[in-house]
């Protein structure tokens, strides 16, 4: 079970594969952890250097307390993901991330035009809901904990298909959410809230696909789009999915992943 101090916290990570192989960043989206890229790992890893890890406040990496002005912001976590890729000495790298993964990497491109190769966002957004609804979902988790919120959350992540043919999926996840740090997710949550990646986009050199589910309430592809038209060159994918897709459907995200990375 790996650990590295990068910076200021202790980061849980996974690095796998072939060592001269170009690398591959993952992050993962709000309440989950590395094994959220689970299906993706064997594919990956036949062409390329996989690294994954738990975010600020997520799985076992070290919590920032909640209630700490500073606990974590787009910048900070973006900051935390250049920290481990320099830690492990790699320059260059493609990234991936998911969600709030997905914002991140958004950053990172725009912050860092020159270490990132492709950029792949997966059911993300420049901006992810509103206020008013992202402090209601904070102030109930502040007051009642994430028990609370795993069956709406679950409803979102997955389509009524996947909840009645793959319940085991479901249920699992609704375990990372149950199980993430109160802290870490109120953290990471007001991240999301006050993020406006509108100027990032627009600064963004790195080959770019978005990737959109077709029963995403979050991450619409309508907000694809948005993010398609502010990247120059962006391509976006729409997948018969919801929020959590590249779990929902492995081979197609797969297909859609391995065919754009492989052909730079």
């Amino acid at each position: 079970m790996p650990f590295i101090r990068p910076n200021d916290l202790t980061v849980h990570y996974d690095f796998a594969g072939p060592h001269d192989a170009p690398v591959v960043l993952l992050a993962n989206s709000l309440a989950t952890n590395v094994h959220m890229w689970d299906e993706q790992i064997n594919a990956l890893m036949r062409k390329h250097r996989v690294l994954r890890y738990d975010m600020r406040g997520h799985g076992l990496t070290d919590t920032t307390p909640g209630d700490d002005p500073s606990a974590a912001s787009i910048e900070r976590l973006a900051d935390d993901a250049i920290a481990l890729v320099d830690a492990f000495g790699v320059n260059r790298f493609d990234m991936v991330g998911l969600s709030i993964g997905g914002m991140v990497a958004q950053r990172v491109a725009a912050r860092h035009p020159a270490r990132v190769g492709s950029l792949i966002l997966c059911a993300t957004g420049s901006r992810l809901g509103t206020i008013p609804i992202w402090d209601e979902r904070l102030a109930t988790v502040e007051r009642a904990g994430l028990e609370v919120i795993v069956d709406s959350t679950m409803g979102r992540w997955f389509t009524e298909e996947t909840h009645a043919d793959r319940p085991e999926l479901v249920r699992g996840f609704a375990n990372m959410v149950r199980r993430t740090p109160k802290a870490g997710y109120l953290a990471c949550g007001r991240a999301v809230r006050d993020a406006d990646l509108r100027a990032d986009d627009a600064l963004i050199r790195a080959r770019t696909l978005i990737v959109a589910g077709t029963h995403d309430p979050t991450a619409s592809p309508a907000v694809g789009a948005e993010m398609r038209d502010a990247i120059a060159g962006a391509q976006l994918e729409v997948m018969h999915a919801a929020h959590i897709l590249n779990a929902e459907q492995p081979v197609a995200f797969n297909e859609l992943l391995l065919r754009f990375l492989e052909a730079a």
